[in-house]
This record gives structure tokens, C-alpha cells and sequence, in this order.
């Protein structure tokens, strides 16, 4: 049951008489793409992280922070939903999710905003990327790589920047796919690929460049999201005029259809492009890949999109790319969703929420999850929308829910799914957030597959976030949540949250259902605190002694690499113990301490030394 329910009096019925229709695609091309270098990964040592940021603009693909357009739609919103405040959320909610680790990522990604998203493979690699670099740790989060964007890309001598990077793990095959964007202009316009030779992401990388701008006309690719198949990896792109905004300069969505294996083997790639996916003779926007929900992949693709610009609507489009043929259905949903209005930091800055488009969904044994940004009816706050379609090959509904945690305003939601036995509809969802008296930060809650547990903080932010010029602000594009997929019930995730200094911090989080005891490895992550830190000279670590098993503490580079042993010993007794080691010796910068016991990891956190 919906949690606010739009008054259904205010639909727009324009859209409500709309049955199952079939639409075809009038036009796909095909292409071979050579390979055009094979890069290492971990060939960072001379990484120089080089980045030019020009206060007052944006460095993605967004040249303008022009919106009139959407700003026009989001002001309608505000009218038809006037912001309200102490409205009383009186929903029953169960736990959320439980934390099983959290930790900051590493700064200098000086994106803007960062455009977080993450993999994770079945062996333990974490691999994430944002609008500055790509880092992979291992499940305890120590770092094995780290490494610019355009390090990782240099062999294809590229001139301009690269922006809003994507990444998916294959389950079968056991490999990464990495995307990202180079430039927008329309003739340097390029969408970059590459496919992990091995299973190992710190090795060799095969990388392709796409042309952004196959039509040669005035555009340049947006956005990809990235979606796999038993055969295939499908991302989708929408062309955007050169000469306008991403939001009036939309010209229609491509799908590029690529053999995966070509790229694994390092061969040409055998893709396919589609264009002019329509409905009503307007092309459809936004194409978001629906994902597998486990480990068992599809012969056929799937794409939900909706009225994205819309002040309310109860429209979605589900679109099926199978054996070359595309078929469009509309299915209406008995909750309608829109546009967002933005967030509200303080007295003088807000954040920008964008649209109401699809951001995530993922499907099993036939049915479909799924998440967006919308408008919360009841007090005309940023809200997030969850939605679900019972039967992906039958259905002409979707049942949704806006969800809404009182005077919180939510954006960039993100889901993967959380079941454990079959039939079970649990999932698990990560979430922006930001409110009075609260910094923008990082939060996470549950679906059981009825009701909706307790918001759930992860990374509380410590200042807000100002980093263009004026009051809007970016907050995000999209946030990661993947489902580990060998340990059922669990996901890691990655988002945005503001720093005391105004720029934005890395969170990352592994979770689990809070029903449910899981653990991948034996890691204890038991509570500690180091203070002071920043340190200069002595360093203290409050801790718990679970047993009386040999205690190694360790110091890493964030690379991973092995600094010193600090200690070895027995304890004396369990409990609450302070370790105590002095630092002057050490070169200042960041580093990884780590303490483990014959049981496992206790603990691996971050030491910041300033001498």
C-alpha cells in the first residue's frame, strides 16, 4: 500500500486510457570497432591524477547549469505541492538494513558532482568509479588500485575530459565492463569501453572508443547506464543538441547492442546501434537497462522508462530488445510519480534533483523492481519513488510507492535486490539525503516486499555542499548498490555526502538484510575510534578484545601495500583496550591500519599523518 498517495483526482488522465501497444525501431546500424589499447590497471605508480576544475562549472558532460525548462516544470511542482514542514510520519517500520562496514573513499575526485557507481565480483574485488578515478579494495577495504580515469585511458591520447563512468560485473563470465564519456563536443564526442581481460580488475583492461555522434549531426552522448546478458552488454545514451541544455536539447535515446565476448577476447567488437525507439511518434527518453537480480542472466533485454519531465503522471514504458526486433508497452502505474522539487541545504543553497526518471531496476522470475526521483505529494519535499511490475511479459501495471521519512528530503535513489528464498521480494535501497539541520549525507532502508523499515544513516555529512557558483547546487547523477551475489541477502554501495570543507565525500557501505546474519569472510568489524586524526606525533585506538588470540596490527599504503607490522602480541585480557603508537617517524599522508586476530579482521580504518 502506497505510503502518500497522490490524489487521484489530480491525475493526468490524458495517459490513463493508454493499453498495451507494440512500436517497432525504425533504424539500427551496424558497426566493428577495433580495439584501440590494452591498459594495466595497477600501473598507476606515476599517476599524477592530473584534473583541471574551473570554479563556477560543472566538469562532466553538463556545460551549462541552464534549466529554465526544468526549472519551469519544477515551479509548477511547487505550486501544486507547496513545501510543508512537521508533517508526522506515522508508517509502522521494521529494522533496516544492518551495516556490516562503512568507510569514506579516498578524496582528490574533484568531479561535479561525482557520479559514484560500483561492481563487485564474487572473489572479493570492489571495484568503484566516479568523475575523477576508478579504486578497487578488496572486501576489507584495503586498496589494491587506484588510479585516474585518465591514466586508465591514456594509450587512446585523448584530448578531453572524461565524465560519468559506469561499471557492471558479469556474473557468468567473471569480468567487469567499465564505461565512461569523452567530451561534448560534436565531433570529439566518444563513449569509452572496457572489458577486464581476466577476473582480476587490477590486470588488463581492453579498451574501445564508440563514436558519440554516429548521425554526424549537432550532438553529442549523455548519460550511458549499462546493463548484460547471457551473450550481449547492452548501454544506453541520449543525444543531446550541442547547442542546448540536457534538458531542452534532448534528441532521442540510442541502444548499443555489443557482443561481450569480442571484448573479453580483446576482438574487434561486433555491435549494433538502435535509434528512433518511439511512442506516439516521440522518441522514448531515458532508457533504463533493467538488471538481472541474481546471478542468472537473460537472451533478451529490458528498458523501463517514463514521462521523466512531467508534474505528475502515471506512465511508464517498458521496452523489449529481443533477436534484433524492439517492442514498446505503456503500463500504468496506480501511484503517479514527478519531477522533484530541488533540496533544500540551508537558508541559501539547494541541490539539484534533476527529473523523475528511472534510475535503477532490477527483475526476477518475472517480475521487476525499480527506483527514481518524484515529488513526496503530502509536503512538496524531494522524494524518492519505488516501484513494481508484477509479470515483465504481461503486465499494463505497475503498483508504486512514494516514500517519504518526514521532514527528510531524499534523491539519487539506487536498488539491488536482497532475497534469499525463492519468491521473496526483499530489496534493498540506497538513498541521498538531506534536511533541517542535517548536512547532505548517505542513507539506506528495506523492502520487504510489503512495507518499508527505518531510514537507516550511513555517512552523515559534516557541511554542505557548494561547489559551482550559486545557490543550486549539484548533489548527484546516480549512487551504486550491487546484490553480492554469492552472499544472498547482502549488497555494497556507493554515494555522495557533503564535507566540511564544501566538497563531496566518497561513502561506501557493505549491508545486509536485518533479518538475516551474514558474513562473507571472517571480519569481526568490531567498534573503534582513533583520536586525534588528523595526528602528528602519538595516535590512540579505542577498542574491544573479543579473545585472547594472537592480535597483529598492521600499517598499509592505499594502495594496499604493506607499510610495517606495528605489533604483534598476545593480549593479557579481553575487553576494552587502548593501543597507543607514536608517528613522528612516518611520512605525512594517508595510510590503512589494520588489526586482525586468528578469528579474522577486527577492524581496518584510515590514519591521516601530518608532521
Amino acid at each position: 500500500m502506497p505510503l502518500y498517495q497522490l490524489d487521484m483526482d489530480k491525475r493526468i488522465i490524458l495517459f490513463s486510457f493508454l493499453l498495451i501497444i507494440g512500436s517497432g525501431v525504425s533504424s539500427q546500424e551496424s558497426y566493428q570497432i577495433p580495439k584501440k589499447a590494452t591498459v594495466n590497471a595497477s600501473d598507476s605508480d606515476q599517476d599524477l591524477f592530473p584534473q583541471i576544475i574551473y570554479r563556477g562549472e560543472v566538469s562532466d558532460g553538463m556545460s551549462s547549469l541552464r534549466t529554465d525548462h526544468l526549472q519551469k516544470v519544477k515551479s509548477r511542482v511547487q505550486k501544486r505541492y507547496p513545501r510543508k514542514t512537521g508533517i508526522k510520519d506515522n508508517s509502522l517500520r521494521g529494522a533496516g538494513p544492518k551495516v556490516l562496514q562503512s568507510f569514506e573513499g579516498i578524496q582528490g575526485s574533484l568531479g561535479i558532482p561525482l557520479d559514484n557507481h560500483l561492481a563487485v565480483s564474487n572473489n572479493g574485488h570492489v571495484v568503484t568509479v566516479a568523475n575523477f578515478h576508478l579504486v578497487i579494495y578488496d572486501d576489507s577495504a584495503n586498496i589494491s588500485t587506484a588510479i585516474s580515469l585518465i591514466q586508465l585511458t591514456r594509450d587512446l591520447r585523448l584530448p578531453d575530459f572524461r565524465y560519468d563512468p559506469r561499471i557492471i560485473y558479469d556474473t557468468e563470465e567473471d569480468r567487469f565492463i567499465l564505461t565512461m564519456l569523452h567530451s561534448s563536443d560534436r565531433d570529439r564526442t566518444l563513449i569509452l569501453v572496457g572489458f577486464s581481460e581476466t577476473s582480476d580488475p587490477n590486470g588488463n583492461w581492453h579498451f574501445y572508443t564508440i563514436d558519440g555522434n554516429p548521425f554526424d549531426i549537432n550532438i553529442f552522448s549523455d548519460y550511458p547506464m549499462v546493463a548484460i546478458t547471457k551473450d550481449k552488454f547492452y548501454f544506453t545514451v541520449n543525444a543531446v543538441d550541442v547547442d542546448s541544455t540536457w534538458q531542452d536539447g534532448f534528441v532521442e535515446t540510442y541502444i548499443w547492442e555489443i557482443d561481450k565476448f569480442s571484448g573479453y577476447n580483446g576482438d574487434s567488437l561486433e555491435a549494433v546501434m538502435y535509434n528512433e525507439i518511439l511512442f506516439g511518434g516521440q522518441p522514448i527518453r531515458n532508457l533504463c537497462p533493467i538488471t538481472p537480480a541474481n546471478e542468472g542472466l537473460l537472451d533478451k533485454q529490458y528498458f523501463l522508462s517514463n514521462r521523466n519531465f512531467a508534474v505528475e503522471n502515471d506512465t511508464f514504458f517498458l521496452v523489449t530488445l529481443d533477436n534484433g526486433l524492439v517492442d514498446v508497452r505503456t503500463l500504468i502505474a496506480d501511484t503517479p510519480y514527478g519531477v522533484p522539487p530541488n533540496a533544500v541545504q540551508n537558508n541559501s543553497l539547494t541541490l539539484q534533483t534533476n527529473d523523475a526518471r528511472v534510475l535503477d531496476a532490477f527483475y526476477l522470475d518475472g517480475k521487476v523492481q525499480f527506483v527514481n526521483n518524484c515529488v513526496n505529494p503530502v509536503n512538496g519535499f524531494a522524494s524518492i519513488y519505488h516501484g513494481r511490475i508484477a509479470d515483465i511479459e504481461n503486465s499494463n501495471s505497475v503498483s508504486g510507492d512514494v516514500i517519504a521519512y518526514g521532514d527528510l528530503e531524499l534523491g539519487y535513489p539506487d536498488i539491488s535486490y536482497a532475497g534469499v528464498q525463492p519468491g521473496e521480494d526483499h530489496s534493498i535501497i540506497v538513498v541521498s539525503h538531506v534536511g533541517e539541520g542535517r548536512f547532505p549525507g548517505i542513507s539506506a532502508l528495506e523492502y520487504d516486499g510489503s512495507t518499508y523499515s527505518e531510514l537507516v544513516t550511513l555517512h552523515e555529512g559534516t557541511g554542505v555542499i557548494n561547489q559551482i557558483g550559486g545557490s543550486l547546487q549539484r548533489w548527484g547523477d546516480y549512487s551504486g548498490n550491487q546484490r553480492i551475489y554469492n552472499l544472498p541477502g547482502a549488497c555494497w554501495t556507493v554515494s555522495s555526502f557533503g564535507r566540511s570543507n564544501r566538497e563531496y565525500g566518497v561513502g561506501i557501505n557493505e549491508l545486509s538484510r536485518s533479518d538475516i546474519n551474514v558474513s562473507s569472510r571472517d571480519v569481526q568489524h568490531i567498534p573503534h575510534k582513533i583520536y586525534p586524526n588528523p595526528v602528528s606525533d602519538w595516535v590512540e585506538i579505542e577498542f574491544e578484545i573479543p579473545s585472547r588470540s594472537l592480535i597483529t596490527i598492521n600499517l598499509f599504503d592505499l594502495r594496499g601495500q604493506g607499510i610495517r607490522e606495528i605489533v604483534t602480541t598476545t593480549p593479557k585480557k579481553t575487553g576494552q583496550a587502548t593501543f597507543r603508537f607514536a608517528t613522528d617517524h612516518l611520512s605525512s599522508g594517508t595510510y590503512i591500519i589494520s588489526a586482525s586476530s586468528e578469528e579474522g579482521i577486527l577492524f581496518s580504518d584510515r590514519i591521516i599523518i601530518s608532521n
